[in-house]
């Protein structure tokens, strides 16, 4: 199970960097832009996405098999830290409702990231191959 603690973590901090950047980036286009604010909660949905298939990218690929199962870990593993830090922080009882549907994007992201990312590097290391028979 700790197999692939250290991708995983990194995997996290990828996610967690990339949310970030991808943050700062919205806020500047909503406060730049005539963009209305009722956008936030697409943009935000958005980000979230986009960072678990990056990390769920980084994870498979750098473990280059499973690639499916590599990035639904990856995200499950975002998801529980994130609704720990939501607990934490913001100390509001979470339903159910609240979670599924972000439980459902961030697993459906990993997962997509996940395949992208092995099949990734298996394209490159077949072309690699193709180039040195030559």
């Amino acid at each position: 199970m700790f197999k692939y603690a250290k991708t995983d973590f990194q995997a996290i901090l990828r996610i967690i960097f990339f949310a970030v950047v991808l943050s700062g980036i919205a806020s500047a286009v909503l406060y730049f832009t005539p963009l209305p604010e009722t956008f936030m909660g697409l943009i935000s949905s958005l980000i979230l996405a986009v960072s678990v298939l990056l990390g769920g990218v980084y994870a498979s690929s750098r473990i280059r098999r499973r690639g499916l199962i590599q990035g639904l870990r990856v995200g499950l593993f975002f998801f529980l830290l994130m609704t720990i830090a939501t607990y934490l922080f913001h100390r509001s009882p979470l339903t159910f409702s609240d979670l599924y549907p972000t439980f459902l994007l961030v697993i459906a992201s990993g997962g997509i990231g996940g395949i992208v990312g092995v099949d990734k590097k298996k394209k490159k290391q077949a072309s690699r191959s193709l180039t040195h028979q030559g």
